[in-house]
């Protein structure tokens, strides 16, 4: 396993960040995003995750009741996917707060990833135009 480390976003991180939430969310909405983020707006986290030195991926979640965690937005750097960041940014995430669940909503391009993490997939049906939409669950014990 590759030696990462995550940290807390921080405004300097801007111009990394951007491109990064704008691949998990409208471009169009990433400036506003990390402005919340960063301001810790209704209580919701950024984290990224370094290797190396250098931003290779964020995860944003937001605590909800009873010790449980939505993920809000996850991306990393695409000629880095599929080399088990994501995977690794969930666990460091879910270890450091001690969630007994982490909940998420995606499409059909990124169901797959949730499902190599382990998380538990439900459809939601098509929730906007020609979209289907799933709930992605995973418990921790």
């Amino acid at each position: 396993m590759m030696d990462m480390a995550m940290r807390e976003v921080s405004a300097l991180d801007e111009g990394v960040v951007l491109q990064l939430l704008a691949y998990a969310a409208a471009e169009n909405q990433a400036a506003g995003l990390f402005k919340g983020y960063v301001h810790r707006l209704k209580g919701r986290y950024l984290y990224i995750a370094e290797v190396e030195n250098e931003i290779r991926g964020c995860i944003g979640i937001w605590p909800t009741e009873d010790s449980d965690a939505e993920i809000l937005h996850i991306a990393v750097e695409p000629r880095y996917r599929k080399s088990g960041i994501g995977a690794q940014m969930i666990s460091r995430v879910q270890e450091s707060h001690q969630f007994r669940r982490m909940e998420a909503e995606t499409d059909e391009e990124a169901v797959g990833f949730y499902r190599n993490c382990g998380f538990r997939i439900e459809s939601l049906g098509e929730k906007y135009l020609d979209v289907e939409r799933f709930k992605c669950i995973k418990e921790f014990s």
